[in-house]
């Protein structure tokens, strides 16, 4: 149990759905997590290295930045306060003009260290299972700015299961139809 752990055990933080793939910026040891909602909304936490334990990130009050569709305020719930901790990207199910295109199964990814594509240092790359995009953010000040989507620069992915990163940094796509790829310089 970590000196310090609110919790007295060995629960670290709360109010997770179902995460699916989370890693630690290998520079800054910062936290970042895709956890997979359940009816409306897909999301990406963030938190800082250093962060204490007791982080509640909301689930089932909430799912995403908005009230859990299938609770109807139940269990004494409120989705927005002090106590939780928003999400740094918020994805609604069936697209928005930031997110367009079928999102079901949020995949979390890897902040990008390597030195083969030395501009997108410090991206964190992230994707969806079912919709087979791969998008990307830097995060600036606690906000995920630059966000790009690169689906079609990189090429077709289908049914992406998660993320790599070799010993250098460097970035690979998992599919579950077996093949692996590598994030390699463009033209």
């Amino acid at each position: 149990i970590p000196a310090g752990n609110v919790f007295g055990d060995e629960i670290w933080s709360l109010g997770h759905r179902n995460p699916w793939r989370f890693s630690f910026d290998r520079l800054t040891g910062d936290m970042y997590m895709g956890d997979v909602g359940q009816a409306a909304r897909e999301d990406l936490n963030f938190e800082a290295a250093g962060t204490p334990s007791g982080e509640n990130y909301g689930w089932d009050c909430r799912e995403g930045m908005i009230p859990t569709p299938t609770n109807n305020g139940g269990y004494g719930c409120v989705a927005t306060g002090p106590t939780l901790v928003d999400p740094i990207v918020d994805v609604i199910h069936g697209g928005d003009p930031v997110h367009p295109g079928f999102i079901c199964s949020i995949i979390g990814g890897y902040v990008y260290r390597g030195s083969d594509v030395p501009n997108l240092a410090g991206t964190y790359f992230y994707s969806d299972f079912y919709s087979n995009w791969i998008r990307s953010f830097r995060l600036v000040g606690g906000v995920a700015t630059d966000q790009r989507d690169w689906t079609s620069s990189l090429g077709p992915v289908n049914s992406i299961a998660g993320f790599g990163e070799d010993g250098s940094g460097e970035l690979y796509v998992i599919s579950i139809t077996g093949t692996i790829y590598k994030l390699v310089p463009g033209s």
